[in-house]
């Protein structure tokens, strides 16, 4: 084979890697397939992804191969700190022959894993000036130290990888805003209906329970009206924030509209959730106390009958109108009265 042959040969394979590591849909995805190209390409004893939290500098290993890699997977690294915090922070590739004498290396891992680092070469996944993370090849099987041919290769792979995890980042970006509520962050109401409809579908699968809560702010109207719309803004984020203060992680707390919010409680049964209720206006209480604008809510609550799980909505939300039309108490409202109204309606 000629020399032109030869680099044609290397042209088309380093072409078929980056259209595989360009096509890749999701994060994960993309990681996955420039860990592959980087183990078929060189020899290293250990490669590693690092991604970078763009508000802290700091740099977690998302994956790792290789000798020490189970004890390193998940590890966080400073700004700044070790070989790979250097290449991140200064965007610049980096080649070590022998880590020794660098004050750069950073020690730790190898104390953590046990591993004795004599190489390094690291790169940075770098698009239009923004640092996503670092790919970190150490040490080379037949013991020999990285090249600048090796240096140049893997720069090529960390373009490639670097382009498709900016996209991977906008793809998510862009679906997490159709599913979230811009004001609050809390989901939508289209995102709420497809997890309520999830959990409706487990409990017709397995008569597992859950609870659904519906709170409707008491006098929207009015405080846009005498305190302006901003004002009004101000109350549903604060709504927002307690409830996320005061529900589990696995809980779905939404802004189904307007003054209107849910919160779907998976796992949960008629004693449990007015516990969640009764979190939320101590927090709503607590707020109160020193806020210029007191808010007062509604809450109508509903436990999931298995036999008509999708009804739950309709119920939850007949239940906060029932709860409203009685008239409230303004703030502090009468939330163990609901409470009491619910369970006693629930057995009906």
């Amino acid at each position: 084979m000629d020399v032109l042959e030869n680099d044609l040969v290397k042209l088309s394979a380093f072409s078929a890697m980056g259209q595989d590591i360009v096509l890749s849909r999701t994060l994960p995805a993309t990681v996955d397939r420039v860990m592959h190209h980087i183990g078929e390409v060189f020899s290293p004893v250990t490669w590693s992804l690092l991604l970078r939290d763009a508000a802290k500098g700091t740099l977690k290993f998302v994956h790792a191969t290789g000798t020490g890699a189970e004890a390193i997977r998940k590890l966080v690294l400073e700004r700044g700190q070790g070989v790979a915090g250097w290449v991140a922070e200064n965007a610049q590739p980096l080649l070590l022959s022998d880590v020794r004498n660098d004050p750069r290396f950073h020690s730790g891992v190898d104390a953590l894993t046990g591993f004795v680092t004599k190489s390094i070469i690291a790169v940075p996944l770098c698009v239009r000036g923004q640092v996503y993370g670092v790919i970190e090849l150490i040490n080379r099987l037949d013991d020999s130290p990285f090249s600048d041919r090796d240096l140049l290769i893997l720069r090529t792979i960390a373009d490639f990888a670097a382009i498709a995890i900016e996209r991977a980042y906008y793809i998510n970006a862009v679906k997490r805003l159709a599913l979230t509520d811009s004001l609050t962050g809390l989901h939508n109401r289209r995102s709420f209906e497809q997890i309520l409809q999830r959990e409706s579908e487990k409990t017709r699968r397995t008569g597992s329970k859950f609870a659904l809560l519906i709170l409707d702010v008491d006098h929207f109207k009015a405080i846009n009206d005498n305190h302006g719309h901003a004002a009004g803004d101000e109350v549903l984020k604060t709504i927002a924030q307690i409830l996320l203060a005061t529900s589990r992680k696995i809980d779905c707390c939404a802004r189904l509209g307007g003054d209107e919010f849910a919160v779907l409680l998976p796992e949960t049964g008629e004693g449990d959730a007015p516990f969640v209720v009764r979190r939320f206006q101590r927090a709503l209480d607590e707020h109160n106390q020193t806020a210029a604008i007191a808010i007062s809510v509604s809450v109508g609550a509903r436990t999931v009958d298995p036999a008509s799980p999708e009804e739950i909505l309709t119920q939850a939300d007949k239940a906060m109108y029932a709860v409203k039309a009685k008239g409230k108490i303004d703030p502090p409202g009468d939330i163990e009265g609901q409470l009491r109204s619910w369970l006693e309606d629930s057995k009906d």
